[in-house]
């Protein structure tokens, strides 16, 4: 996992520590199909390690995880149809909340206007959650790549 990743992963953990999103929300940071692709790879990790669930879906088994990320991978969010894209709402498991509680505590607080600092550890613990569960990240080989869309 390189730099900008992990600093982003740290910055949604921080976000779903406060709220649930549309999944829509990963992918609209304004970089494209770069958001798109880590969004899916996103949302698959925090579904599959059991860090997060789709709120009010519930899914059944392991395939149903990996088809609906198929879906996300093969329908961009930035056309006109793309329901998939706003299905329930990503919200962490206690596991999850857990995880930033011993990590970064500091995320259940209200923005003091500090500096954004990666947190070493909590993304060394999630790298280990994340390899334990057979979904190691790369950035090189996507588990779910994209179609590419055209603006």
């Amino acid at each position: 996992m390189n730099l900008e990743t992990a600093e982003n992963i740290q910055c949604e953990f921080e976000y779903l520590a406060l709220d649930g999103y549309f999944p829509m929300h990963f992918a609209s940071h304004g970089q494209g199909n770069k958001d798109w692709q880590f969004a899916v790879e996103f949302i698959y990790r925090l579904l599959i390690c059991q860090l997060a669930t789709l709120e009010p879906i519930n899914f059944e088994t392991k395939n149903d995880i990996l088809d609906f990320c198929h879906n996300l991978a093969k329908q961009s969010p930035f056309n006109n149809d793309n329901e998939v894209w706003y299905q329930g709402e990503i919200v962490l498991t206690k596991k999850g909340i857990d995880l930033i509680k011993e990590y970064i505590p500091e995320a259940f607080e209200e923005w003091n206007g500090k500096k954004f600092e990666l947190n070493i550890p909590f993304i060394k613990t999630l790298k280990n959650i994340f390899v334990n569960y057979e979904v190691a990240w790369d950035e090189n080989n996507p588990l779910f790549p994209i179609i590419s869309f055209k603006y």
